[in-house]
Protein backbone atom coordinates (compact mmCIF):
# COMPACT_ATOMS: atom_id res chain seq x y z
CA UNK A 1 0.00 0.00 0.00
CA UNK A 2 1.53 3.32 -0.56
CA UNK A 3 2.39 5.66 2.08
CA UNK A 4 2.37 9.95 1.31
CA UNK A 5 3.81 12.05 4.10
CA UNK A 6 4.18 15.69 3.97
CA UNK A 7 6.82 17.97 5.94
CA UNK A 8 9.22 20.48 5.63
CA UNK A 9 13.02 20.56 6.28
CA UNK A 10 15.82 23.41 5.90
CA UNK A 11 18.60 22.49 3.36
CA UNK A 12 21.98 24.42 3.68
CA UNK A 13 23.06 25.63 -0.17
CA UNK A 14 26.73 26.51 0.14
CA UNK A 15 27.33 30.64 1.02
CA UNK A 16 23.99 30.98 -0.06
CA UNK A 17 22.83 30.34 2.88
CA UNK A 18 20.01 28.20 3.72
CA UNK A 19 16.33 27.17 1.96
CA UNK A 20 12.79 25.90 3.53
CA UNK A 21 11.86 22.84 1.68
CA UNK A 22 8.16 21.59 1.99
CA UNK A 23 7.97 17.99 0.64
CA UNK A 24 5.51 15.64 -0.64
CA UNK A 25 7.24 12.07 -0.21
CA UNK A 26 5.09 9.35 -1.63
CA UNK A 27 6.17 6.03 -1.48
CA UNK A 28 6.30 2.20 -0.75
CA UNK A 29 8.03 0.47 2.34
CA UNK A 30 10.86 -0.13 -0.05
CA UNK A 31 11.38 2.52 -3.07
CA UNK A 32 9.98 6.44 -3.31
CA UNK A 33 7.40 7.00 -6.08
CA UNK A 34 8.81 10.17 -8.32
CA UNK A 35 6.08 10.88 -10.54
CA UNK A 36 3.67 11.99 -6.98
CA UNK A 37 6.26 13.25 -5.12
CA UNK A 38 7.76 16.87 -4.72
CA UNK A 39 9.24 19.72 -2.92
CA UNK A 40 8.82 23.37 -2.90
CA UNK A 41 11.88 25.90 -1.56
CA UNK A 42 11.71 29.02 -0.34
CA UNK A 43 13.48 32.25 -0.55
CA UNK A 44 12.75 31.64 -4.86
CA UNK A 45 15.99 33.90 -5.40
CA UNK A 46 18.06 30.95 -3.57
CA UNK A 47 19.27 28.33 -6.77
CA UNK A 48 21.04 25.32 -6.70
CA UNK A 49 21.76 23.31 -9.90
CA UNK A 50 22.36 19.39 -8.22
CA UNK A 51 22.28 18.85 -4.57
CA UNK A 52 21.92 15.52 -2.89
CA UNK A 53 20.11 16.13 0.68
CA UNK A 54 19.41 13.15 3.48
CA UNK A 55 15.63 13.92 4.40
CA UNK A 56 13.85 12.38 7.84
CA UNK A 57 9.94 12.37 7.59
CA UNK A 58 7.84 12.43 10.78
CA UNK A 59 6.77 8.25 10.46
CA UNK A 60 10.90 7.84 10.97
CA UNK A 61 11.74 6.96 7.64
CA UNK A 62 14.87 8.56 5.66
CA UNK A 63 15.27 9.56 2.05
CA UNK A 64 18.25 10.86 0.55
CA UNK A 65 17.27 12.68 -2.52
CA UNK A 66 19.10 14.36 -4.98
CA UNK A 67 17.41 17.69 -6.09
CA UNK A 68 17.47 20.89 -7.89
CA UNK A 69 16.37 24.21 -6.36
CA UNK A 70 14.79 26.78 -8.29
CA UNK A 71 16.22 25.92 -11.10
CA UNK A 72 13.60 26.91 -12.41
CA UNK A 73 11.77 25.34 -10.19
CA UNK A 74 12.65 22.61 -7.47
CA UNK A 75 12.22 19.77 -8.73
CA UNK A 76 13.25 15.83 -7.17
CA UNK A 77 15.65 13.64 -9.20
CA UNK A 78 16.07 10.90 -7.52
CA UNK A 79 15.16 9.44 -4.52
CA UNK A 80 16.08 6.41 -2.22
CA UNK A 81 14.83 4.94 0.97
CA UNK A 82 17.80 4.52 3.27
CA UNK A 83 16.39 3.76 6.26
CA UNK A 84 13.14 2.67 7.53
CA UNK A 85 11.19 3.03 11.52
CA UNK A 86 11.96 0.51 13.84
CA UNK A 87 8.75 -1.52 14.55
CA UNK A 88 7.53 -1.43 18.35
CA UNK A 89 7.82 -4.19 20.25
CA UNK A 90 5.08 -6.41 20.18
CA UNK A 91 3.78 -7.16 24.03
CA UNK A 92 1.24 -9.76 24.78
CA UNK A 93 -1.70 -7.38 25.85
CA UNK A 94 -2.43 -7.74 30.44
CA UNK A 95 -4.63 -10.51 31.56
CA UNK A 96 -6.56 -9.93 34.58
CA UNK A 97 -8.66 -13.01 36.35
CA UNK A 98 -11.59 -12.43 38.65
CA UNK A 99 -13.26 -15.00 41.03
CA UNK A 100 -16.72 -15.86 40.50
CA UNK A 101 -18.90 -13.07 41.74
CA UNK A 102 -20.45 -14.48 44.85
CA UNK A 103 -17.09 -14.58 46.35
CA UNK A 104 -14.49 -11.91 47.76
CA UNK A 105 -12.89 -11.10 44.73
CA UNK A 106 -9.12 -12.46 44.22
CA UNK A 107 -6.76 -9.06 43.67
CA UNK A 108 -6.68 -8.81 40.08
CA UNK A 109 -2.96 -10.59 38.52
CA UNK A 110 -1.19 -9.76 35.31
CA UNK A 111 0.30 -11.72 32.90
CA UNK A 112 3.54 -10.34 30.82
CA UNK A 113 5.21 -12.30 27.71
CA UNK A 114 8.53 -12.90 28.65
CA UNK A 115 9.31 -11.21 25.67
CA UNK A 116 9.09 -8.36 27.73
CA UNK A 117 10.43 -8.83 30.01
CA UNK A 118 13.76 -10.15 28.68
CA UNK A 119 16.75 -7.80 28.56
CA UNK A 120 17.78 -7.05 24.90
CA UNK A 121 20.54 -9.17 23.45
CA UNK A 122 24.35 -7.53 23.66
CA UNK A 123 26.07 -8.07 20.54
CA UNK A 124 25.18 -7.52 16.77
CA UNK A 125 21.21 -8.46 17.41
CA UNK A 126 21.16 -5.22 19.85
CA UNK A 127 22.99 -2.57 17.43
CA UNK A 128 21.27 -0.27 15.74
CA UNK A 129 24.32 0.77 13.58
CA UNK A 130 24.23 0.37 9.88
CA UNK A 131 26.85 -2.82 8.64
CA UNK A 132 30.31 -1.61 7.64
CA UNK A 133 31.54 -1.13 4.92
CA UNK A 134 28.97 1.19 4.01
CA UNK A 135 27.71 1.88 0.12
CA UNK A 136 30.11 3.81 -2.23
CA UNK A 137 29.20 7.38 -3.27
CA UNK A 138 30.47 8.96 -5.66
CA UNK A 139 32.09 11.94 -4.85
CA UNK A 140 33.68 13.18 -8.59
CA UNK A 141 32.92 11.84 -12.26
CA UNK A 142 34.57 13.11 -15.03
CA UNK A 143 34.06 11.73 -19.36
CA UNK A 144 33.46 12.77 -22.56
CA UNK A 145 29.80 12.97 -22.48
CA UNK A 146 28.84 15.98 -24.37
CA UNK A 147 29.76 19.00 -21.87
CA UNK A 148 32.18 21.36 -22.99
CA UNK A 149 35.98 20.45 -22.06
CA UNK A 150 35.91 23.57 -19.33
CA UNK A 151 32.52 22.07 -17.73
CA UNK A 152 34.68 22.00 -14.17
CA UNK A 153 35.73 25.51 -14.38
CA UNK A 154 33.69 26.88 -11.50
CA UNK A 155 33.62 29.28 -8.65
CA UNK A 156 34.15 27.87 -4.89
CA UNK A 157 30.33 28.95 -4.85
CA UNK A 158 29.65 25.96 -6.79
CA UNK A 159 32.31 23.69 -5.47
CA UNK A 160 30.85 23.81 -2.44
CA UNK A 161 27.20 23.14 -3.55
CA UNK A 162 28.26 20.23 -6.24
CA UNK A 163 27.13 20.54 -9.47
CA UNK A 164 26.12 17.60 -12.40
CA UNK A 165 25.30 17.45 -15.82
CA UNK A 166 24.98 14.56 -18.65
CA UNK A 167 26.97 11.85 -16.50
CA UNK A 168 29.77 14.37 -14.96
CA UNK A 169 29.44 15.27 -11.30
CA UNK A 170 30.83 16.93 -8.16
CA UNK A 171 29.19 15.94 -4.92
CA UNK A 172 29.92 19.01 -3.01
CA UNK A 173 32.51 20.18 -0.48
CA UNK A 174 30.10 20.94 2.11
CA UNK A 175 28.35 17.60 1.73
CA UNK A 176 31.68 15.77 1.38
CA UNK A 177 33.28 17.60 4.48
CA UNK A 178 29.87 16.68 6.47
CA UNK A 179 30.12 12.69 5.39
CA UNK A 180 33.81 12.36 6.52
CA UNK A 181 33.50 14.30 9.37
CA UNK A 182 32.99 11.35 11.74
CA UNK A 183 34.15 7.69 11.14
CA UNK A 184 37.00 6.51 8.67
CA UNK A 185 36.02 6.57 4.83
CA UNK A 186 38.21 5.21 2.28
CA UNK A 187 38.79 6.75 -1.20
CA UNK A 188 38.91 4.93 -4.62
CA UNK A 189 40.15 6.76 -7.80
CA UNK A 190 39.43 5.18 -11.04
CA UNK A 191 40.90 6.51 -14.58
CA UNK A 192 40.82 5.56 -17.77
CA UNK A 193 43.14 6.88 -20.25
CA UNK A 194 42.85 8.36 -24.50
CA UNK A 195 43.71 4.66 -25.19
CA UNK A 196 41.40 2.97 -23.03
CA UNK A 197 43.67 1.97 -20.53
CA UNK A 198 42.28 1.52 -16.94
CA UNK A 199 44.14 2.04 -13.54
CA UNK A 200 43.68 2.89 -9.91
CA UNK A 201 44.07 4.05 -6.44
CA UNK A 202 43.17 3.70 -3.49
CA UNK A 203 43.69 4.96 0.34
CA UNK A 204 42.39 3.80 3.45
CA UNK A 205 42.05 6.87 5.19
CA UNK A 206 40.42 10.09 3.23
CA UNK A 207 38.73 12.90 4.87
CA UNK A 208 37.63 16.84 3.66
CA UNK A 209 37.78 19.18 6.66
CA UNK A 210 35.37 22.04 6.92
CA UNK A 211 34.86 25.58 5.52
CA UNK A 212 37.06 27.74 4.12
CA UNK A 213 40.13 25.51 3.75
CA UNK A 214 38.21 22.74 3.02
CA UNK A 215 41.57 20.36 3.92
CA UNK A 216 42.54 17.33 2.23
CA UNK A 217 43.25 14.10 4.32
CA UNK A 218 44.28 11.47 2.27
CA UNK A 219 46.64 8.41 3.41
CA UNK A 220 46.81 4.66 3.17
CA UNK A 221 48.01 4.20 -0.13
CA UNK A 222 47.10 0.83 -1.04
CA UNK A 223 50.46 -0.09 -2.68
CA UNK A 224 49.13 -3.07 -4.68
CA UNK A 225 47.20 0.34 -6.82
CA UNK A 226 48.02 0.46 -10.25
CA UNK A 227 48.00 4.29 -10.15
CA UNK A 228 51.07 5.92 -8.38
CA UNK A 229 50.21 7.81 -5.26
CA UNK A 230 49.26 11.06 -6.38
CA UNK A 231 47.63 12.52 -3.59
CA UNK A 232 50.65 12.20 -1.46
CA UNK A 233 51.73 15.66 -2.28
CA UNK A 234 48.60 16.98 -1.89
CA UNK A 235 47.51 15.34 1.93
CA UNK A 236 47.03 18.01 3.93
CA UNK A 237 46.46 21.05 0.72
CA UNK A 238 43.47 23.44 1.02
CA UNK A 239 41.06 23.50 -2.07
CA UNK A 240 41.44 26.05 -4.36
CA UNK A 241 39.52 27.83 -6.82
CA UNK A 242 39.50 30.44 -9.49
CA UNK A 243 37.82 32.52 -7.44
CA UNK A 244 39.34 31.37 -3.89
CA UNK A 245 42.98 31.07 -4.02
CA UNK A 246 44.75 29.01 -1.07
CA UNK A 247 47.78 27.16 -2.64
CA UNK A 248 51.16 27.73 -1.64
CA UNK A 249 51.89 29.47 -4.95
CA UNK A 250 52.87 32.72 -5.99
CA UNK A 251 50.18 32.65 -8.18
CA UNK A 252 47.22 30.73 -8.58
CA UNK A 253 47.34 27.56 -9.36
CA UNK A 254 43.75 27.21 -10.41
CA UNK A 255 43.77 29.90 -12.76
CA UNK A 256 47.13 28.69 -14.48
CA UNK A 257 46.19 24.58 -14.95
CA UNK A 258 43.18 24.82 -16.42
CA UNK A 259 40.19 26.65 -13.87
CA UNK A 260 38.91 23.50 -12.29
CA UNK A 261 39.01 23.41 -8.41
CA UNK A 262 41.04 20.97 -6.85
CA UNK A 263 43.95 20.65 -3.64
CA UNK A 264 46.31 22.58 -5.20
CA UNK A 265 49.76 23.14 -3.52
CA UNK A 266 52.41 24.52 -5.75
CA UNK A 267 50.94 23.37 -7.95
CA UNK A 268 50.23 19.25 -8.48
CA UNK A 269 50.83 16.37 -9.34
CA UNK A 270 47.23 15.29 -9.52
CA UNK A 271 44.56 17.36 -11.17
CA UNK A 272 41.80 15.66 -12.04
CA UNK A 273 39.41 18.70 -12.92
CA UNK A 274 41.51 19.95 -14.98
CA UNK A 275 40.09 20.41 -18.89
CA UNK A 276 38.68 17.45 -20.65
CA UNK A 277 39.28 18.03 -24.31
CA UNK A 278 39.78 15.67 -27.13
CA UNK A 279 42.63 13.53 -26.88
CA UNK A 280 43.60 15.47 -24.27
CA UNK A 281 44.80 18.27 -25.24
CA UNK A 282 45.77 20.85 -22.92
CA UNK A 283 49.12 20.32 -21.76
CA UNK A 284 49.25 20.99 -18.20
CA UNK A 285 45.84 22.50 -18.08
CA UNK A 286 44.27 18.93 -19.21
CA UNK A 287 42.99 16.65 -16.52
CA UNK A 288 45.85 14.26 -15.70
CA UNK A 289 47.47 12.04 -13.05
CA UNK A 290 51.11 13.17 -13.29
CA UNK A 291 52.37 12.63 -16.35
CA UNK A 292 48.86 10.48 -17.49
CA UNK A 293 46.51 12.19 -19.85
CA UNK A 294 42.86 11.32 -18.00
CA UNK A 295 39.93 11.03 -20.07
CA UNK A 296 37.76 9.70 -17.79
CA UNK A 297 37.82 9.64 -13.59
CA UNK A 298 35.91 8.35 -11.02
CA UNK A 299 36.44 9.46 -6.98
CA UNK A 300 34.06 7.19 -4.77
CA UNK A 301 34.12 6.76 -1.42
CA UNK A 302 32.81 4.52 1.59
CA UNK A 303 32.20 4.37 5.20
CA UNK A 304 34.58 1.17 6.87
CA UNK A 305 34.69 2.38 10.58
CA UNK A 306 32.43 4.20 12.72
Amino acid sequence: MGLEENFSQTIRVGKAGKVSCTFTMSYTTTTVDLSLSKATCTPKKTKVKSITQTLTSPSGYTFEVKMTINKPKTKISSAKITQVPKQPTTEAPATTTEAPAKTTEAPATTTVTEEATTPPRQGKEATTEEPLPGEWVKIQQRGQYGNTGDYFTKNLDEYEAGFESNGELWLGLEEIAEMTGSGTWELEVDVMNWSGGRQMASYGNFKVGQSPRYQLTATGYDFTSTLRDGLKYHNGAAFSTIDSDQDEHSSSCAGRYGGGGWWYRSCYHTSLNGQNLEDGRGGARAARWFNLKVKESTMKIRKTAN
